[in-house]
């Protein structure tokens, strides 16, 4: 810098150091680290809150498709293969309709009253809505 030369603005970052620099003797010797502060309030809020949370049991599945086939079993033979073949075999009415040797508007009819029967079994097992 010469003689009679305005000295320059400080940048941000010189502001910045400043701060910090004047910061410094004021901080509390005890202060708790960042790290540690966060332990404590994932021990105080988020780790309780994960204990409540519902894991998907395997039995519960197991035992649901139990009785599932329970009450596919209960439905007539004809209700039972349109809804194989078109829910379990993914096959559309007129690939059932096929493979069934059946009109595709019986699949569509077999396939309503058989879901309709198959609500109330699984009602009846307490596991329809």
């Amino acid at each position: 810098m010469n003689p009679g030369d305005e000295p320059a603005a400080p940048s941000g970052r010189d502001k910045d150091v400043a701060r910090q620099g004047s910061l410094e003797g004021k901080r509390p010797k005890n202060r708790v680290s960042d790290e540690a502060l966060v332990r404590e309030l994932y021990a105080e809020h988020a780790a309780p809150l994960l204990e409540l949370v519902p894991v998907p049991d395997e039995a519960d599945r197991v035992l649901e498709s139990w009785a599932v086939a329970d009450a596919l079993a209960t439905l007539r033979p004809e209700h039972r293969r349109v809804l194989l073949e078109t829910y379990y075999l993914g096959r559309s009415v007129a690939e059932a309709a096929v493979v069934l040797g059946i009109p595709a508007g019986t699949v569509k009819s077999r396939a309503f009253y058989a879901l309709r029967a198959l609500k109330l079994a699984l009602e009846e097992r307490g596991l329809a809505p």
